[in-house]
């Protein structure tokens, strides 16, 4: 067996998968038992079961409860193209939507499954034609990065009713009994807020699209809540404002969403600056960077009369006047691991769902 960089479980993967790809382990051939694994590669129960689980989302084997694990005749799926849906926002020509898109199609390319994408925008019932429309083509399972609004919760439930593989993207739906794969946004918010709590600020200001503190964006307000509170316990001050009056508002102005914030960031900001704040923590980097353009034309600049923070690390955000503070998450990784887990319930749909957080990792710059 190969030795390297790769764990134990991934070089037994390539050894057996090697074998049944070269013809020398034929459709029906049964392999060894996790037992035999254990005492042929020195290996824990646990990595043997990894292994064979791997085997199995990659369709080269099929298990029969009692009897053991077969190696899959490819024929029998030649009929139809495997793939998995993949539900995005309409206006995902963004960096982090196509991060997403990479770290997936890996995964699944190596697994012999497809990407199928569904634009949707945030209106629910877009939303769920889409996720409709997927499950209609005859796609193995989902992938769903819901917009700005957390809709089509019925159809969600109604999916994991009848075990139908899905993975949520980036949010967490309360009591929905479905896997997702999400950001550690408390912690990325909690490092930034002790950045600038260290750097003497002690009026800060969280901003948000709407006055709706949904999943993320409450997450990320929290994380800034939790700094407040260990450095700065009695003296330091953090302040919710919101761009948009209302979820409503917010959502009948996407289609503006830059003259809108053109409009309405100048004086929000004033009234910041004229109240003492010294930092604003913008929910994520588009944000961030439409409020230091609305400070300089008011005459002020960042970070030398207001600090400013954002959330994501996009591709632009280095190159921002000023480059941005902010927070970096992982989409590719993010893309990855829900197409592993996607594979993982399409091999065994009554699966238990599994909620993954990967880490997040904060990025100094000049803006803070």
């Amino acid at each position: 067996m190969a030795e390297g960089s790769q764990s134990l479980y991934e070089q037994i993967f390539e050894y057996y998968r090697a074998r049944i790809l070269a013809g020398r382990l034929a459709p029906g051939d049964r392999l060894p038992t996790e037992r035999d694994l254990m005492e042929r590669f020195s290996v824990s129960r646990i990595t043997a079961r990894r292994a064979l689980d791997e085997l199995e989302q990659a369709g080269l084997i099929f298990r029969r409860r009692g009897s053991g694990s077969y190696v899959a005749d490819p024929k029998k799926d030649a009929a139809r193209s495997r793939c998995v849906g993949f539900v995005i926002p309409d206006d995902a020509g963004e960096s982090p939507f196509l991060r997403f898109v990479q770290g997936a199609t890996e995964v699944l390319t190596a697994r012999g499954l497809q990407l199928a994408l569904y634009a949707a925008t945030s209106d629910e019932k877009d939303q769920l034609q889409a996720l409709l429309q997927a499950r209609g083509d005859g796609c193995d399972g989902i992938l769903f990065y819901p917009g700005p609004l957390e809709t089509a919760r019925a159809t969600l439930f109604n999916m994991a009713a009848v075990h139908y593989p899905l993975v949520v993207l980036d949010k967490q739906f309360s009591g929905l009994p479905v896997s997702y794969v999400a950001s550690d946004n408390v912690a990325g918010a909690r490092a930034l807020g002790e950045y600038l709590l260290q750097k003497g600020h002690r009026k800060l200001a969280y901003l948000s699209p709407d006055v709706n503190l949904g999943t993320t964006t409450g997450q990320r307000y929290m994380g800034f809540c939790q700094a407040v509170e260990v450095l700065a316990p009695g003296e330091g001050t953090l302040v919710h404002r919101a761009v948009f009056e209302s979820s409503d508002e917010y959502e009948s102005s996407i289609s503006r969403y830059e003259a809108a914030l053109a409009e309405r960031l100048p004086p929000l900001l004033d009234d910041l600056h004229r109240q003492g704040v010294t930092a604003v923590c913008a929910m994520n980097d588009y944000i961030a960077m439409r409020v230091a353009q609305a400070l300089r034309s008011l005459g002020l600049s960042a970070p030398a009369d207001m600090a400013v923070t954002g959330f994501d690390d996009v591709e632009y955000a280095r190159y921002a006047d000023p480059p941005l503070t902010t927070v970096r998450q992982d989409f590719a990784g993010m893309g990855a691991a829900a197409a592993r887990e996607i594979c993982r319930l399409i091999a065994r749909p009554d699966a238990a769902p599994k909620q993954i957080v990967l880490p997040t990792e904060p990025v100094f710059r000049t803006s803070a």
